[in-house]
């Protein structure tokens, strides 16, 4: 078995409508999503080659076209259909994803939901 390396992408933003209460699907909140995935970059390292890893541009865009698309009640739902999206689409062994939601409780600084799936 070949040994897998992580890749991050950090703070990934996107205003969306997300939530179970009536101003929360009528008006766009930012969210922040953090992902880790987990994939074999010996190829990629040792020719410098993009096309021989899996691009994170491509990663952050599959993310943000699913943003676009679909709306969600829950940051589980969205953390999840996340992580789906990204497995099916790419190449990746495991990821994490983290959905920040700041605005989720008023005296909290942020709420977050971390999913990891293989």
């Amino acid at each position: 078995m070949s040994p897998l390396d992580k890749i991050t992408i950090e703070g990934l933003a996107a205003k969306v409508r997300i939530g179970i209460y009536d101003w929360e699907k009528k008006r766009a909140q930012t969210i922040r999503i953090d992902l880790a995935y987990w994939t074999d970059t010996r190829e990629a390292a040792r020719t410098d080659d993009i096309a021989a890893t899996i691009n994170y541009n491509d990663v952050a865009k599959a993310v943000l076209k699913l943003l676009k698309e679909q709306q969600f009640q829950l940051i589980e739902t969205l953390a999840d259909a996340i992580a789906k999206t990204c497995l099916e689409q790419f190449a990746i062994a495991k990821i994490a994803v983290t959905v920040h939601k700041p605005s989720a409780v008023r005296a909290a600084g942020d709420v977050t939901v971390t999913v990891e799936r293989p």
